[in-house]
């Protein structure tokens, strides 16, 4: 068994890593735990650190958020998803970054356009 942590509260001393990844995890938590979870990376890298994020982000089209939704179910009721990868999308996961004190320097959308990487340094 695993232990349980809050990774907005890791306990480790502050700069120490010089590479961070979040992969998957933000759209699954409020705003209120995805900022503290960042402000938590901030803390823990170093000044020439890096930051890589791979989340949900916003579509070019209708049609393609529309797919996404199917795929990633977020039309069924009750999944406690839903909420938050709208949230996220909506908020954008640059405007995150950029109030947890990062600044992306570099995206990659996939294809179709359902997801981004962003690598980013801290402020």
């Amino acid at each position: 068994m695993y232990p349980l942590a809050d990774a907005s509260e890791t306990g480790l001393a502050s700069e120490t890593f010089d590479r961070v990844m979040l992969v998957g995890a933000l759209h699954e938590m409020p705003r209120s735990l995805r900022a503290g979870v960042l402000r938590e990376a901030r803390r823990l890298t170093r000044p020439d650190a890096y930051l890589l994020v791979f989340e949900p982000c916003r579509t070019e089209t209708r049609w393609s958020a529309f797919l996404r939704s199917r795929v990633l179910f977020l039309w069924v009721p009750g999944n406690p998803e839903a909420k938050t990868t709208r949230d996220l999308i909506a908020h954008g996961l640059d405007a995150e970054l950029r109030e947890a004190g990062f600044e992306p320097v570099r995206r990659h959308r996939t294809s179709p356009d359902w997801f981004e990487a962003i690598l980013a340094r801290p402020v």
